[in-house]
């Protein structure tokens, strides 16, 4: 499973079905792992959070696609 900027799609249903696709054997896979970024709205936050969290639930370290 590949985490990647996915903006407002980033929601508790989508991360729910990533940590289930975990437990089921698949490999967390980060194109990055920033805490946030600048838009023209602001500071919002970036993919790490998500990350992060997905790691700490599946107990599952992430790796880096380049």
């Amino acid at each position: 499973m590949v985490v990647g900027d996915a903006g407002e799609n980033f929601t508790h249903t989508a991360l729910t079905k990533a940590f289930r696709f975990l437990l089921e054997g698949a490999e967390l896979i980060a194109m990055e792992k920033d805490r946030y970024w600048k838009s023209q709205a602001g500071l919002e936050l970036g993919a790490g959070p998500f990350v992060v969290a997905l790691e700490y639930a599946s107990r599952k370290k992430c790796s880096f696609g380049r």
